[in-house]
């Protein structure tokens, strides 16, 4: 029994417990949470068990203790967007915002990056063409995505999800495309240029020799979309893409191969150029990125979660054969001419500050994933 004096009513109140019950009661939570860490060892001794993921286990610990809950109980755990509000109240009002810090926090979206310790860069600021520009490192902190639409991103759900290509290497597969054609890298003025040999499509050359080399037929399309019109780009580039379509109905993959241009405090007297840069074995490398939209804007879009499925997919082999290459994907809510197939991106390879040495490398670096997710179904 315990007794205490309620102020509020000015007398003394009791309350009566079952020792018994209590007893069983304690007995049961004790259990529950010594299964409970028994399975959190052995999860992260194995890296085969995920316990957020998977709520059989913890089910089965329930039913264990308490053999009269029904037979269709199963235990649901909340999405991360309602522990995130749960976690910061102050947000909980604001979805937006709620994904932004689930993004930041939710370590769902992050997968384990390699132990290699040759891919660092070390950041140093230079004069180049009269422009004040920054080498540095903008990889991933893991498998990770800047993601601008309301949709949840979970890069596990990603890994897992099967690849549903049916061509086969024999017919024509990928297909390689550039939107903005003259986009080229230091080596030329303003970095740009319509020279095919200094320009993205150098790069577009290196990834389709290198996939080509590995038995994965793939057609380079260098035709220059953004001219003469720049703002007709992608109007020009999707008439490319379904001709090639038509051509070889086998195609099922469609990389636009890009380069990015990263500036901080842009027109301001602190401009500064961003080279982002890796290196590995003492050779400097193009960071890269992959750009995948989606129907955020109510265009039709069906395969979208397919192509980001797929980078994923191809950002995980690459963090494994070349850490750090590879900047956050960035998942948009445009659709890029995306929606043509069910394996199409964008990827930036470096920025306008970069050579295009550094490019080259980086583009047989992307193939060699491309090739082994392909082959291998990883």
């Amino acid at each position: 029994m315990h007794t205490g004096y309620n102020r509020r009513k000015r007398r003394f109140l009791s309350r009566t417990y079952n020792v018994h019950n209590l007893k069983r009661s304690f007995y049961a939570i004790i259990f529950i949470i010594c299964m409970f860490m028994s399975i959190l060892l052995f999860s992260s001794a194995t890296h085969k068990t995920s316990l957020f993921t998977n709520t059989n286990i913890l089910t089965a610990c329930l039913r264990l203790v308490f053999p009269m809950l029904p037979d269709n109980f199963s235990i649901v755990l909340p999405n991360k967007y309602d522990i995130i509000n749960s976690v910061f109240p102050v947000i909980s009002s604001n979805d937006a915002m709620a994904k932004k810090y689930a993004a930041k926090w939710d370590m769902s979206i992050r997968a384990k990056r390699s132990d290699k310790k040759n891919s660092e860069i070390k950041e140093k600021t230079e004069q180049i063409n009269n422009i004040k520009v920054q080498t540095l490192s903008m990889a991933a902190k893991g498998l990770t995505y800047n993601n601008a639409t309301e949709y949840a991103v979970d890069a596990n759900t990603l890994l897992n999800a099967p690849l549903n290509f049916v061509s086969k290497n024999n017919e024509p597969r990928v297909l390689i495309v550039h939107t903005h054609t003259s986009e080229a890298y230091s080596d030329s003025p303003g970095g740009r240029s319509t020279d095919d040999s200094q320009n993205v499509v150098r790069i577009g050359k290196e990834i389709a020799d290198s996939l080509n080399r590995a038995g994965i037929k793939t057609i380079h399309d260098t035709t220059k979309n953004d001219q003469p019109d720049y703002n007709g780009s992608y109007k020009n580039a999707l008439s490319v893409i379904q001709k090639n379509l038509l051509k070889y109905p086998s195609l099922e993959i469609v990389l636009d191969v890009h380069r990015d241009y990263t500036v901080r405090d842009s027109g301001k007297p602190t401009e500064l150029h961003l080279k982002p840069t890796q290196t590995e074995n003492g050779k400097d490398a193009a960071q890269i990125m992959f750009v995948i939209g989606t129907d955020a804007m109510d265009l039709h879009h069906p395969d979208w979660r397919h192509n980001l499925s797929f980078a994923t997919k191809i950002q995980s082999r690459l963090d494994e054969i070349h850490p750090n290459l590879c900047r956050p994907i960035n998942v948009r809510t445009e659709r890029f001419n995306q929606h043509m197939t069910k394996g199409s991106m964008i990827i930036e390879v470096g920025s306008s500050t970069n050579t295009l040495n550094e490019a080259i490398r980086a583009g047989g670096y992307i193939a060699e994933a491309i090739s082994d997710v392909l082959n291998k179904k990883r």
